[in-house]
């Protein structure tokens, strides 16, 4: 599995709208209380349909990026998830999410940082759902008596399927329907920008750690990262890798000489370990100091994750600045009230945006910075 690869990489990292507003908005609206039985095909095994008897209230998942969009999709609550990944807990205990949401940090572990998950404590919590990578976990999950869905790593379409996937769930379609909507709005306004804009693609890349001089960075013809840079303006670079991630050394790093890096908001590296590592020193992007360590919301924006649509304007922005003609600070405010019903403060914003870790990179406080 691609995402157990990366994880592993990092060294297993140790809005609704007000109630004013339409029920397609936020969801609050929808009829959540009446049972019934949707069918939903298995993502990880299309063949696969999965009775599942909604509205879902208790949810067990060992896919690290998945409660966020449980969270998003309910509109800010925490209260059907009963079991989640202890890496997803230590996240939620280091970035914002611990502050805007305390629950957040007390969530009960029910699979390793490897995936490993007992159907025996799922079963004690009563869980009505569990959601799990393609594993062997699966099939113990299914014989234990608990509905199972698989959901698969790689690209936005995969990333909306969850979303559809989870909508259906707790009875909240409607609601959804309208993160997607978002979506593809922002992704026709950043496409429509970039093609007017039509300048020379940038070629950049994703690292996730720094290791001496080997470098592991996220890849692939067919990865989120690269429909991401693509979309934004970029020409993503060591796509003949075959995973979504990779470890390449100084030489191969150096022979693309990107000219932007982004620093995954999974690990641990900071653009001052690519600014100053000594065999980077003649790479474009270290010259012109464009290294930037990426946002980090109630989720990393950029894995797939109910925020990963944040990711485009803020790339398109540092990639070509130009370009730039909106207010992300406002943007970001307003997709957070959407998304999980929280008002950031600028202080809370600067922290998502990581203002004080990119300040040293070109141009980064001149962008983003509160004005």
């Amino acid at each position: 599995m691609k995402y157990k690869k990366i994880i592993g990489l990092t060294g297993l990292i140790s809005l609704a709208l007000s109630a004013s507003l339409s029920a397609c908005t936020t969801g609050a609206k929808e009829n959540t209380n009446k049972n019934s039985t949707v069918t939903i095909t298995d993502q990880s095994h299309p063949e696969r349909q999965v009775e599942i008897t909604t509205p879902v209230n208790k949810i067990v998942t060992a896919v690290i990026p998945y409660p966020e969009v449980v969270v998003a999709v309910d509109g800010g609550s925490w209260e059907r998830l009963v079991g989640v990944n202890e890496t997803t807990v230590t996240l939620n205990k280091n970035n914002i999410a611990g502050e805007l949401f305390p629950e957040s940090k007390n969530l009960k572990v029910v699979a390793s940082s490897n995936f490993d998950v007992d159907p025996e404590s799922l079963t004690e919590l009563g869980a009505q759902v569990a959601v799990q990578w393609e594993t062997e976990d699966m099939e113990h999950l299914q014989q234990a008596g608990i509905p199972t869905l698989g959901v698969n790593y790689g690209t936005l379409d995969l990333l909306q399927g969850w979303i559809t996937m989870t909508g259906k769930m707790i009875g909240k379609s409607e609601r959804a329907n309208a993160i997607i909507n978002r979506m593809n709005e922002t992704k026709d306004d950043i496409e429509a920008k970039v093609k007017k804009l039509n300048a020379e693609p940038v070629r950049t890349t994703t690292v996730l750690a720094v290791e001496d001089s080997a470098f592991t960075v996220f890849s692939g013809k067919r990865s989120l990262d690269s429909e991401t840079y693509m979309r934004a303006g970029g020409s993503p670079l060591f796509t003949d890798l075959k995973e979504s991630n990779g470890q390449v050394n100084a030489e191969e790093f150096i022979a693309v000489d990107p000219e932007v890096i982004f620093i995954s908001g999974l690990g641990k590296a900071k653009p001052e370990d690519i600014l100053n590592h000594p065999l980077l020193q003649n790479v474009s992007a270290v010259k012109n100091k464009r290294v930037y360590k990426t946002p980090t919301g109630i989720f990393p924006w950029q894995p797939p994750s109910a925020e990963n649509y944040l990711m485009w304007h803020w790339s398109a922005a540092l990639l070509h600045p130009e370009i730039y003609d909106w207010d992300e600070r406002a943007m970001v405010k307003d997709n957070f009230k959407f998304l999980f019903n929280v008002d950031l403060t600028d202080e809370q914003l600067d922290k998502v945006l990581r203002s004080e870790m990119n300040k040293n990179s070109a141009q980064y406080t001149d962008l983003f910075g509160k004005k």
